[in-house]
């Protein structure tokens, strides 16, 4: 069965923007939503729409509100979102892909929260 050119165009801005081999960092969930300019910046520097970005974003601010609805503690939302992480990194392809991916969200989580960027640490290479 075959896509519509809409749900193609759907499709690949969706891998666009959570794919490991995409190397720009994710976004953070402070970005103006009324501001177009940079939502299309957004969506343009990460290879997705601008609906994409609009849709990501609301859906991150309904996770915040549900766990506030729920009395979910800090550690307890951190904890849930890590164990969706964990399930969506599984399931992102080889080891290989799996490791890159975990990279790509600790450099996004790291820049997402303003640490500097000439401090990230590098794991020590390993010698076999």
């Amino acid at each position: 069965m075959g896509y519509t050119p809409t749900q193609e165009r759907t499709l690949e801005a969706n891998y666009n923007m959570t794919s490991p081999k995409t190397r720009v960092l994710p976004l953070t969930i402070d970005i103006d939503l009324g501001d177009a300019e940079s939502v299309e910046e957004a969506a343009k520097n990460l290879g997705t729409t601008p609906q994409m970005v609009r849709d990501t974003l609301r859906f991150a601010q309904i996770v915040m509100q549900k766990a506030e609805e729920n009395d979910l503690t800090a550690g307890q939302l951190l904890t849930a979102l890590m164990s969706v992480m964990s399930v969506l990194v599984r399931d992102c392809g080889s080891e290989e892909e799996q490791s890159k991916m975990c990279v790509h969200l600790f450099e996004g989580l790291w820049s997402s929260v303003g640490l500097p960027t000439e401090r990230i640490p590098v794991p020590p290479k390993h010698v076999h």
